[in-house]
C-alpha cells in the first residue's frame, strides 16, 4: 500500500476498460499503483449536480477510477501507460 502523503495521481477515467489496460502496463512495469473507485450519479440527483449522461457520455459507467502511484515510481508510470517502458 502507497501511504496517502507519498502518492501522485496518474491519471482519473470513467473507462473500466482503460483502467484494465493501465493495471496490466503498470503491473509489467513493476509499478505499485492504487486504484480508488468512486461512484457519480449519472442524470444528477441533487442539487447544484450538473453531471449528467450528456456530460459522461452515453453509456458511461457510473464510476469514476483515479489510478495513484508512488511519486518516486510517476516517471516510469506515465511511460508504461503510453507504451515506452522498456
Amino acid at each position: 500500500m502507497i501511504p496517502p502523503l507519498d502518492r501522485r495521481k496518474l491519471l482519473s477515467t470513467f473507462n473500466a476498460q482503460e483502467v484494465g489496460q493501465i493495471r496490466a502496463a503498470l503491473q509489467g512495469a513493476g509499478v505499485e499503483f492504487t486504484i480508488k473507485q468512486d461512484s457519480h450519479p449519472v442524470g444528477g440527483t441533487g442539487y447544484g449536480n450538473v453531471t449528467s449522461a450528456i456530460t459522461l457520455g452515453a453509456g458511461a459507467a457510473p464510476f469514476e477510477y483515479t489510478v495513484y502511484v508512488h511519486k518516486d515510481d510517476f516517471a516510469l508510470a506515465e511511460s508504461a501507460i503510453q507504451g515506452s517502458c522498456e
